[in-house]
């Protein structure tokens, strides 16, 4: 989903919803712990990452 909406900033709720089915979106880290386990694999340094990009208080961009 990020790569098909690459450089626009795609939301926690869209991708709990359009990836994992919630209907109702909970408070939960699951985005944050994937994004992070792609960003250690993406990313030559996972705290500085250059293609995923968090975008404080929306969501996540990717611009590679």
């Amino acid at each position: 989903m990020l790569i098909r909406s690459r450089g626009q900033i795609v939301s926690r709720d869209r991708l709990l919803t359009e990836i994992w089915g919630y209907q109702v979106v909970p408070n939960t880290r699951t985005v944050d712990n994937h994004i992070l386990k792609l960003r250690q694999k993406l990313e030559g340094e996972p705290a500085n990452p250059r293609f995923i990009l968090s975008v404080y208080g929306e969501g996540y961009k990717f611009v590679g």
